[in-house]
């Protein structure tokens, strides 16, 4: 598979003072961005063919859509259990940033292409462990999933979001790539569930087909750590340093 993803040059750092105030990550402006130490990145696969993006998370629904990989069928998701279904822990793939090992997962999002439709924004993820089966559909009073599906071992935190454009026709591509530290799952084990929960559209409505996130492959890569630098790693990596921006969200800015 023929993949490139972009890296800033700081994404694998913690932002000091972000964690107390909500923080969006606009992809349309920046390469990179991290949230509560989960790398956010674009990425761009190209077609694989059909049958070969193989996802274990499948999200679909208009205005607002959520869900987790539960082969039961839970809130928005599509096509059980092929396509939504749990998965292990021991089957996820370990990319290593700057010394430290993320387990990734690639996001193909299917909204219209072109205009102010083709934006779309993940306003939760949280990821979980647990050595049994979890089917929780517990939820707040506005309608958001409120419960536990194990041991929380992620979570982008209250308020944050990415917001994204897809940009590439047709299913079958990756537009989004998340690390995930190794280190978040510690005492976990091989044979433990992971559960993935993804809320999409609140910042920007959902509106097309299926959001589908598969297993990253894993790789090496060294971050470049000087300022606007651009060098491509193995035909499979690139970095652009310099310009990860930063931004506390307000009601009449959340993307430049």
């Amino acid at each position: 598979m023929n993949t490139k993803i972009l890296l800033g040059s700081c994404a694998a750092a913690l932002l000091g003072s972000a964690a107390a105030h909500a923080t969006t990550i606009d992809l349309m402006s920046v390469s990179s961005g991290t949230l509560n130490g989960g790398i956010f990145s674009l990425a761009n696969n190209q077609p694989t063919g059909s049958g070969v993006y193989d996802p274990f998370l499948t999200i679909q629904n208009n205005v607002t859509e959520q869900g987790y990989n539960s082969s039961t069928g839970v809130f928005d998701t599509k096509r059980e259990p092929v396509y939504n279904h749990e998965l292990q822990l021991s089957q996820l793939n370990a990319t290593t940033v700057n010394g430290v090992q993320y387990y990734t997962f690639n996001v193909d999002i299917n909204e219209p292409n072109g205009g102010s439709k083709a934006t779309i924004s993940l306003d939760s993820l949280k990821i979980f462990t647990s050595p049994t089966i979890q089917t929780s559909t517990s939820t707040d009073s506005t309608g958001l999933f409120n419960g536990s599906l194990g041991t929380l071992r992620y979570d982008s935190g209250s308020g944050n979001a990415v917001l994204i454009k897809d940009i590439n026709s047709g299913s079958g591509q990756s537009d989004l790539a998340i690390f995930i530290p190794v280190s978040d799952f510690a005492g976990a084990s091989g044979t433990d569930n992971v559960y993935v929960y993804q809320y999409w559209g609140k910042e920007f409505n959902t509106e097309g087909g299926y959001e589908e996130t598969t297993i990253g492959a894993g790789t090496t890569f060294t971050a470049v750590p000087e300022p606007s630098t651009l060098i491509p790693l193995m035909g499979l990596f690139s970095a652009l340093g310099g310009m990860q921006r930063w931004r506390r969200k307000t009601p009449a800015t959340v993307a430049e």
